[in-house]
């Protein structure tokens, strides 16, 4: 997770105009594990040969006067490299300047055990054919992917004109289109044209139900898409679920129950959001993931070095809970935890272990020294 994070900000902080494509597929798989394979495009700044070479350098970026202009160090795509290789996996970058970059990584998983929720269509809408009609080849294709899974039949036409002429054909094949989903904004045809096009092809029969699709104010559209018979108006980016809603809504169709899967029970955060914890961890790459698991569960994070550092702020700071490395310079964990206990003040406050060896005699010397409890590296955030 903070791999594809750091690739998608960076692709945000570097591409002004055009799209970013995040995508992940099964490129290995056993009986138990998957390994998935990502990739973030974007059509960016880009970079050249020598750039590249010095990407994931730490503190490097590829152009340093962007640092002025955009912020950061380039020390996150070190940190992500560094996170790809520790688990397994491995990362890999193209680009060309002035035309974007493309960062992929992999990583192993192990399967879970839950599915999700199907999204099941009635008997009587399994197969009917769909259009999309869009410009945009990448929403285009996860649109037409979408439906495809729901079991439509999804055809794609990459501008109005196109779409009028498919409707034509299929028309007079004898299965016409029950359902189009338009994109606003296209080049020549607009979406609103090219519903209005559509309407004429059927000569007072009934045609294909429309959907328009935008990227824009809802607001602005909507009146237009109603006067054009347009059934509903749907906002990028167009979900899985919305899809389907739109789609069932329209052909008057219902979902038919499904049953959700059985879940492992999740522990309960609520609790904990608003907690303070401080992050006793000398390393940047562990520093990076266990904070930004605490975060995720809205818990507030303060990070100190070393174990000297730690006892200067818990002395200052009011603090629920500390999680502390055991091998650290100047001051380890152990000896940290120890001193702490000495004062009074802090014989109650919870210290958690944190250390890559699982061994128990590591679990004793953490107890021995006033620790509460002990967690292994990689984190497992449910454990945490």
């Amino acid at each position: 997770g903070q791999v594809l994070i750091n690739f998608v900000s960076n692709a945000v902080k570097f591409t002004d105009k055009g799209e970013i494509l995040v995508k992940v597929r099964v490129e290995d798989e056993s009986a138990d594990r998957q390994m998935l394979a990502f990739s973030v495009t974007d059509t960016g700044i880009g970079m050249t040969p020598e750039q590249l070479q010095r990407l994931f350098e730490a503190f490097e970026q590829a152009d340093c006067s962007l640092t002025r202009r955009h912020g950061g160090t380039g020390l996150g795509l070190a940190i992500a490299m560094q996170i790809a290789e520790l688990m397994g996996g491995a990362v890999s970058v193209e680009s060309e300047l002035g035309h974007g970059s493309a960062f992929h990584f992999t990583v192993p998983m192990a399967k879970g055990t839950a599915g999700a929720r199907p999204r099941v269509l009635q008997s009587d809408l399994l197969g009917r054919r769909v259009l999309v009609v869009d410009d945009n080849d990448s929403a285009r294709d996860v649109i037409g992917s979408m439906l495809t899974n729901m079991a439509f039949r999804a055809d794609e036409a990459s501008s109005g004109e196109a779409a009028v002429g498919m409707v034509r054909a299929a028309r007079a094949s004898g299965e016409g289109y029950d359902l189009a989903f338009i994109d606003w904004r296209m080049p020549g045809l607009d979406g609103i044209e090219t519903g209005r096009r559509i309407r004429a092809e059927a000569e007072g029969e009934p045609g294909p139900h429309l959907v328009m699709i935008t990227a824009y104010s809802r607001e602005e559209v909507v009146g237009k898409a109603e006067e054009m018979g347009f059934a509903d108006v749907l906002m990028k980016p167009v979900t899985s679920s919305n899809l389907f809603d739109a789609a069932v809504g329209v052909l008057g169709g219902e979902r038919v129950a499904a049953p959700f899967p059985p879940q492992a029970d999740a522990p309960d955060l609520a609790r904990l959001r608003g907690i303070r914890v401080l992050l006793v961890e000398d390393n940047e790459i562990n520093q990076e993931v266990a904070a930004g698991q605490l975060e995720d569960a809205d818990i507030l994070v303060d990070i100190a070095d070393n174990g000297e550092e730690a006892l200067r702020l818990i002395v200052r700071n009011d603090y629920d809970a500390v999680l502390m490395d055991m091998q650290m310079p100047i001051m380890d964990g152990v000896t940290a935890t120890r001193t702490l206990r000495k004062d009074s003040r802090y014989r109650d406050l919870p210290v958690i272990a944190m250390t890559a060896n699982a061994l128990a005699s590591d679990r004793e010397a953490c107890l021995e020294a006033g620790m509460n409890d002990h967690v292994t590296k990689p984190i497992n955030p449910d454990a945490l």
